[in-house]
């Protein structure tokens, strides 16, 4: 059976995510830093290529509930039933189903999810249901699986672990020659939507298994400063607010 990588204890509430185990994270070589420069975003199988005209952002919440086409015509359920060959291959579909406050400069029109925008999803029991759908997809394409598990208060939880095909996946997803590997920037935005819309047990659930990848020794390190500021991210509610 394949070991879990963390379990989820209610959420990343008291996580430190500005160090490296209890110190100062050091300054990477530049090198190694160029994984998030967007127009470098290679896979193990070469450079990418990219949406490269502009489409409206649509009704982001009629495509998240299922309901909707994206600005190609195409529907959430379609998009989550394809193959990893085409979710690896196919670019500007991750915009549509992890959505962030942040304008994309890899697909041009892609929606934002502004600060009405993410209330409204909050609020949208569909809307959740389906953004923890595509999570679970995603982690599939990663070789990971979402499975129950326990909070530390002994509350019901979750748990992200690596499955029976992780291996499979390594040389698509955990691959890198120095410059990193696109899909480490498809992280970064499911983690930052996750807290965006409030769904913190997922969201650090997701972390602390990379974290225990990272471990496991696949060479994501400095990438895992910048997946600790997205899931950290403000997240809409009580007692916080949505982004503008």
């Amino acid at each position: 059976d394949a070991a879990v990588c963390a379990a989820a204890p209610g959420g990343l509430a008291g996580f430190d995510v500005t160090q490296v185990d209890g110190a100062a994270a050091p300054r990477e070589p530049a090198a190694q830093r160029r994984f998030l420069r967007r127009g470098m975003g290679r896979g193990a199988t070469g450079p990418k290529g990219r949406s490269q005209r502009p489409s409206g952002a649509g009704d982001l919440l009629a495509f998240l509930r299922g309901l909707g086409p994206d600005s190609r015509g195409r529907y959430l359920g379609e998009i989550l039933a394809w193959d990893f060959e085409r979710l690896e291959a196919v670019h500007d579909y991750i915009q549509w189903i992890f959505p962030t406050d942040e304008q994309s400069r890899h697909s041009l029109g892609a929606p934002v999810l502004t600060r009405e925008l993410c209330r409204l999803a909050i609020e949208d029991g569909a809307v959740l249901a389906s953004i923890r759908k595509s999570f679970e997809r995603f982690c599939d394409f990663l070789g990971l699986e979402v499975v129950p598990g326990a909070a530390s208060d002994g509350a019901p939880g979750l748990a992200v672990r690596k499955a029976p095909h992780f291996e499979d996946r390594v040389p698509v997803c955990w691959f890198t020659r120095c410059v990193g590997n696109h899909n480490w920037l498809r992280i970064s935005r499911v983690l930052h939507c996750l807290r965006l819309v409030g769904l913190t047990d997922e969201a650090a659930a997701f972390l602390v298994c990379l974290e225990g990848l990272h471990k496991d020794g696949i060479p994501c390190g400095y990438a895992v400063k910048h997946w600790r500021r997205r899931a950290a991210a403000e997240v809409g509610g009580a007692g916080s607010r949505c982004p503008a």
